[in-house]
């Protein structure tokens, strides 16, 4: 785990996405509205492409596509991943600052867990909202399992939301699984399906800062911890 190299990118990365197809990285600038692409071969800063929205997270097709969550605007941006140029902007108006971001490559299908309690299902070629699920409040992170077809929202009120894919164009929720308040970060073994979460033991619970908000936690110092969820338990 020795670094190898450092390079800029925006004072307030709040996320990563790697691209297989040109080996670049993506980092997201909320504060800065923009994304930077930085060459993973020669560990070198590209450019920082503005956005006119914040970035809360983002993820690759594999095929030249790089799909960006606006928060601040409630839309959905596909960028160029060998260009850097924005080739489509979708809006997502019944998307309350849409959060996590995962995919389905198969079907090309993309997943967008929003805070006002929902998960839409959005076709990766045209932006077309295909399905609208509930999820628990203050979700954070969206991943998918390819091979049990299973889409997940980690949600700070300390569920996780469970969602199966049936086929392109129908989907079905599962409910809520109980992980532990404050668990907002995930992330998927596709090998076996468990699901790993952060979590700490809270020192403070604070009430939401708006309505359909989960509670904001104030987290005792060292008591970090990692949940692990068997889809065969």
């Amino acid at each position: 785990l020795k670094p190898l190299a450092t390079v800029p990118a925006g004072e307030d990365a709040d996320a990563v996405a790697y691209d297989p197809l040109t080996k670049r990285v993506f980092v997201m600038d909320a504060d800065g509205a923009a994304v930077t692409a930085v060459d993973a071969v020669r560990n070198k800063t590209l450019s920082t492409t503005p956005l006119k929205a914040k970035p809360e997270s983002a993820v690759a097709d594999g095929a030249g596509n790089l799909f960006i969550n606006g928060a601040s605007t409630r839309e959905v941006l596909r960028m160029d991943t060998r260009t850097l140029a924005i080739t489509a902007r979708w809006p997502v108006p019944d998307c309350e600052s849409p959060h996590g971001l995962a995919i389905d490559t198969e079907t090309h299908r993309l997943f967008v867990s929003c805070r006002n309690a929902k998960l839409l299902v959005i076709a990766g070629d045209n932006g077309r909202v295909v399905a609208a699920l509930p999820i628990g409040k203050g979700t954070d992170s969206a991943a998918f399992d390819p091979k049990r077809k299973y889409v997940f929202s980690s949600n700070g009120d300390g569920t996780l939301s469970v969602i199966a894919e049936r086929n392109a164009d129908t989907f079905v929720s599962l409910g809520n699984v109980p992980t532990a308040p404050g668990a907002r970060t995930m992330a998927v073994d596709p090998a076996t399906g468990r699901v790993f979460l952060v979590a700490a033991g809270v020192a403070k619970v604070e009430p939401p800062k708006a309505a359909g908000r989960a509670p904001h936690f104030v987290f005792t110092p060292g008591s970090v911890k990692l949940l692990i969820l068997d889809p065969r338990a």
